[in-house]
């Protein structure tokens, strides 16, 4: 796979045409990371192992994607505080809230799992139908597993609006559509004393 982004320790490398890559680091204890184009819909795969180190010339590390995971296909919609009017323009980052495993690393030490982290942002259209932020697309396919949703009102909602958050339960092979509403924007107002 060409282009992905992998972080061995905290330094970044993109891979060749031919799927390798090549980074020069501190030997030690070590964080492995691959960081996929926003648009294959793979998620990002991190393993954290103490057993991960790195001494010497560290060659022959290979990642391996898990064969496709059961995941779902899920859409969704935003409106406005009042459950009814579409929001516009309102941002909806949607986050893996539980870690599942994605794939393996294999090295000279061992096998290592890698876990998962999935980070989706999505803008809703004029309809209130939310799209993916990179690609567009209204469909998400997504791991199985708790996600944590954040919402904003887009820079044309009123003033009232404001941020909310929500929890969505993806299970496998299961389509699912949600929709999110804005909660109302509170004030606070008060008196500092000295």
């Amino acid at each position: 796979p060409h282009g992905i982004g992998v972080h061995v320790a905290s330094a970044p490398a993109k891979t060749g045409k031919d799927g390798t890559f090549s980074r020069g680091e501190r030997t030690g204890v070590s964080t492995f990371t691959v960081v996929p184009a926003a648009a294959s819909g793979l998620p990002v795969a991190v393993v954290q192992d103490p057993k991960l180190q790195l001494f010497g010339s560290a060659s022959g590390w290979a990642f391996q994607y898990a064969k496709a995971a059961s995941t779902a296909k899920v859409s969704g919609t935003v409106t406005r505080s009042d459950g009814k009017t579409p929001a516009v323009g309102a941002t909806v980052l949607l986050k893996l809230a539980s870690a599942v495993e994605v794939g393996t690393l294999k090295n000279a030490a061992g096998t290592f799992k890698a876990k998962g982290l999935v980070r989706r942002t999505l803008v809703a259209d004029a309809t209130g139908s939310l799209r993916q932020k990179y690609s567009g697309g209204a469909e998400l396919s997504l791991l199985p597993g708790t996600y944590e949703l954040e919402a904003w009102p887009g820079s044309a909602s009123p003033a009232g609006e404001g941020y909310t958050k929500q929890t969505l339960v993806v299970s496998a092979g299961k389509p699912a559509s949600f929709t999110v509403k804005l909660s109302p924007r509170a004030t606070v107002k008060g008196k500092v004393l000295d």
